[in-house]
């Protein structure tokens, strides 16, 4: 009897061993986290001064244009606009955003000569058309893809003029050239880089890249015929019929000879 008992312990803890094997489990984890970061970015190559000397009649009138000066480029993860915006130290004032005067040569004793000029006759031009600007107010509103020309009619606004704006980091409205992209949420060029493909399309050939001129015409005399007049509240008179840049009532103004300076500041903002 004694030993059918033990035999049948034996059997028992057999089993129980067996199933106290099968059941342990040990794990460690490792929690994977993924943060997309919003991520843009803007190159520029060229220099960050462009010079205009005007120091030969010809260039007076003829102006001088400044090819090439700007290239940029964008790489980005997100849909993306680009605009530019000039500004300046001056606030407005009731002859519009003006350069800053850092030097006067000779007396200053013209009566008709005058030190505020509008951002607005800075010209740009960009090498291909803005590959989203639907929502623009108007055609012309759209980039500075158009002709730099001197052709300007009544008070059409020029092609080209520089948007100017005491606060550079808003967003332009749909009134405003945009380089790419525009005001509409469903105006913006898509995530990418000027580094990859798109397609066929890589580098300088595609939307992330862009390459802009620079030009001032000042006149003869220096009236700037081709300045933007909406960026001022000054009547013309009819001496310049459209430029409305310097010229109040009947009196020719120009501008006094000296050197001014503003800033362009290129602007890549997420749509």
């Amino acid at each position: 009897m004694k030993k059918v008992i033990l035999s049948v312990a034996v059997v028992a803890a057999f089993l129980s061993a067996n199933t106290a094997k099968a059941q342990l489990v040990d794990e460690q984890n490792v929690t994977v986290t993924m943060d997309l970061q919003p991520i843009l970015q803007l190159g520029m190559n060229g220099s960050t001064n462009i010079d205009f000397v005007f120091d030969q009649i010809s260039e007076y009138v003829g102006g001088i244009t400044q090819y090439g000066a700007t290239n940029l480029t964008v790489s980005s993860s997100v849909s993306w606009d680009l605009y530019a915006a000039g500004f300046s130290s001056q606030a407005a004032a009731a002859t519009g955003l003006l350069w800053d005067n850092q030097v006067v040569y000779g007396g200053d004793t013209d009566p008709n000569s005058v030190t505020t000029l509008p951002l607005t006759l800075l010209e740009l031009h960009q090498d291909k058309v803005n590959p989203s600007k639907a929502g623009a107010a108007a055609a012309a509103d759209g980039d500075y893809f158009q002709v730099l020309n001197n052709t300007r009619g009544g008070a059409t606004l020029g092609n080209n003029n520089v948007y100017a704006t005491t606060a550079p980091y808003s967003r332009p409205t749909n009134a405003a050239k945009y380089i790419a992209g525009h005001a509409a949420t469903s105006d913006f060029v898509v995530g990418g880089s000027y580094l990859i493909a798109a397609g066929t399309v890589v580098g300088q050939n595609s939307n992330f890249s862009y390459t802009m001129d620079y030009r001032i015409v000042p006149g003869l005399p220096a009236v700037f015929p081709n300045a933007s007049s909406s960026s001022i509240s000054v009547a013309d008179g009819g001496n310049n019929t459209g430029n409305g840049a310097l010229n109040a009532t009947t009196t020719t103004l120009y501008a006094q000879p000296g050197v001014y300076t503003m800033n362009v500041k290129y602007v890549l903002i997420e749509n």
